[in-house]
């Protein structure tokens, strides 16, 4: 189970340089200060607007190219996209589904706090 996060924009350049890309990731309302920015230090210029985290259970991941004519090996994903035509045989992929809430038996948080993406923050105050 691999947590991924959940985006709902992309903005191309630093956000807080080009502030309509704030607007546009809350709505048409960003208030100064709602945001965090991790700055990451590589050469990669986009920035994605995270609103939460989801459960995805990874079932099947195909590194090696597999001619789906000659072979029953490989991902079904994978073995469908290249009799479609739609991939390169070179192509590696990665299949599988979100988990919606429970995996992590006991903890729960409060969903009313942001996008329902079936995983919670747990919040411990003193």
């Amino acid at each position: 189970i691999a947590l991924v996060p959940v985006f709902n924009a992309i903005c191309e350049t630093d956000p807080f340089i080009l502030t309509n890309c704030l607007s546009i990731a809350h709505g048409g309302s960003y208030t100064p200060g709602e945001d965090f920015i991790a700055y990451a230090g590589g050469t990669f210029t986009s920035y994605f607007h995270i609103i939460g985290f989801a459960a995805f259970y990874i079932s099947c991941v195909q590194t090696v190219q597999v001619d789906p004519e000659k072979s029953p090996e490989g991902c079904p994903g994978y073995r469908l996209a290249r009799e479609a035509g739609i991939i390169p045989g070179s192509e590696k992929t990665l299949e599988g589904y979100f988990i919606n809430k429970g995996f992590l038996q006991g903890i729960s948080g409060q969903p009313s706090d942001g996008v329902d993406a079936g995983v919670y923050t747990v919040y411990l105050i003193e």
